[in-house]
């Protein structure tokens, strides 16, 4: 992944750990006084994770997640409670949250995609801050 993200030029990296991706975005947005508009539909998940949030299987990490980000977040009323719960997963790592010119992202999925990174995937944009940080669509 490094030598894919050094060749596209992105700006900005992290990993997804104990912070979910909200967290992490939201971290990324407030260094760079941006905001960001995802799609929740385009962002991979592991098979099984949206019926076990929905039995109620929810760490307390991600609800502290959930209510930290809250309120610099702006959720579709169609996205289910679930959905933005598991956004904000606490035992997500490794996943990597990339941040490159947009001309340069559908480069960078392939070139990750063919060193082996099956689930890498444009999950949004970066754009000027103007109320929250972080919009999710579906």
């Amino acid at each position: 992944a490094s030598e894919a993200m050094q060749e596209a030029g992105v700006n900005a990296c992290t990993d997804i750990t104990g912070f979910g991706l909200m967290g992490h975005l939201l971290e990324m947005m407030n260094g760079s006084d941006t905001a960001a508009v995802i799609s929740a539909d385009s962002i991979p998940l592991l098979p099984g994770v949206v019926e076990l949030a929905a039995s109620g299987v929810v760490p307390g990490g991600t609800r502290d997640n959930f209510a930290f980000t809250a309120p610099s977040a702006e959720y579709d009323e169609r996205l289910s409670a679930t959905k933005r719960l598991v956004l904000n997963d606490a035992q997500t790592s490794g996943g990597l949250l990339i941040s490159v010119p947009k001309g340069k992202a559908e480069a960078l999925v392939r070139k990750l995609r063919s060193s082996g990174v099956a689930d890498a995937a444009v999950i949004g944009e970066v754009t000027s801050f103007a109320g929250k940080r972080i919009r999710v669509d579906v």
